[in-house]
């Protein structure tokens, strides 16, 4: 790498390897990627952190396919990993992706150094591999003060969001002094995410139901954190690839990168229609401090829930603000009592020691 000159890349035929493990090699690669934005006249680049399951040259179309569905107008980078590329290795590829957190954290860094704009998707395992990249250098920005990544977008992210063994929120809270804002995409129908969390012992993950009520508070000044419903998306049959087959999705994602508030994502103006729609949980009114926001697909393009049924060991508390929800199910109660109304469950369920009453609308 040459500072000032794109870098001479080898030929896909040739297979050769460029090393980039030192400081001062991954600091030529962020000076040649802060000159690829200013030959765009920006000072900004999107890097794409792919999940498990990928080869270099599916993470590269992905990249790509971001960067041009987004209307990305910027340098765009891909950081690959040593995914095996297989779907049964899953547990393979848990280890291997620990083995690149050192190396962006380097890249982090040198990207830094340069003062462009960093701005992230990581999907799936990519995302604990980026939050652990970002905790690390928590200190770092906090000394800096000022954050290293402008958007960070987590779409279906494979770490673990229990009660008592809540990796997500630890993360999130360590990696706030580098990241300005967090957007958060989660979907109830991931059957990947699903299938991980037995793999991890039951543990759920945070790409499906953060926390349950889809909310993260950020304690840290400046840090905004906005979590996106994508259970509506349309995507592939196990509900693990929406972020990039879903047109509605790269239309919300374009948004955030051009920094629009989630509130003003939800409204229709002369710039865009809504790409989200806000729906109450526990309260009457949808505001961004009570309500929770969810992707706007129409009718016709949701995902056939029939298609996906799926057993499983799994039993949840009945509780009739999920079939509120965007791709709510029937609660235990209703499927029963078909003649009965979700009013007539909640009242039973109060009686059971239910402390709050959702709202249900008419």
């Amino acid at each position: 790498f040459v500072p000032g000159r794109a870098p001479d890349w080898p030929g896909v035929d040739t297979r050769d390897d460029v090393a980039c493990g030192g400081r001062s090699e991954m600091a030529g690669f962020a000076v040649a990627l802060a000159h690829q934005a200013a030959l765009h006249n920006c000072h900004a680049a999107l890097m794409f952190v792919h999940g498990y399951n990928q080869t270099f040259r599916s993470a590269l179309l992905r990249a790509g396919q971001l960067a041009t569905d987004t209307r990305w107008p910027c340098a765009s980078a891909l950081m690959s990993w040593s995914s095996e590329g297989k779907f049964d290795r899953y547990a393979a590829d848990i280890e291997r992706s620990g083995y690149s957190v050192p190396i962006l954290i380097e890249l982090l860094r040198a990207t830094s150094a340069t003062g462009i704009a960093m701005n992230i998707v990581a999907h799936s395992m990519g995302a604990r591999i980026t939050l652990s990249a970002l905790s690390a250098l928590g200190g770092t920005c906090r000394t800096l003060g000022k954050p290293i990544v402008d958007e960070l977008i987590l779409a279906a992210p494979d770490v673990s969001s229990e009660l008592y063994n809540d990796d997500f929120g630890h993360f999130l809270e360590r990696s706030a002094p580098c990241v300005h804002r967090v957007t958060i995409y989660a979907s109830a129908g991931d059957m990947v995410l699903i299938a991980s969390e037995s793999a991890h012992g039951g543990i759920p993950r945070a790409g499906r139901e953060p926390l349950s009520d889809l909310t993260y508070a950020s304690r840290a000044e400046g840090h905004i954190v906005d979590v996106v419903d994508a259970t509506l998306a349309p995507g592939d049959r196990i509900g693990h690839g929406y972020f990039v087959q879903s047109y509605e999705m790269m239309a919300d994602m374009m948004w955030v990168l051009a920094g629009e508030p989630i509130e003003s994502r939800a409204t229709k103006t002369a710039q865009h229609a809504p790409t989200v729609f806000c729906y109450a949980k526990k309260e009457p009114r949808c505001e961004g401090a009570t309500g929770t926001f969810a992707l706007h697909v129409s009718p016709e393009r949701r995902p056939d829930w029939l298609l996906r049924a799926m057993r499983s060991h799994h039993i949840d508390s009945p509780d009739v603000s999920v079939d509120t929800a965007p791709g709510g199910r029937p609660n235990a109660c209703n499927l029963c009592h078909l003649d009965r109304s979700l009013g007539w469950t909640q009242e039973h369920l109060a009686a059971w020691s239910v402390t709050w009453q959702p709202y249900l609308p008419d």
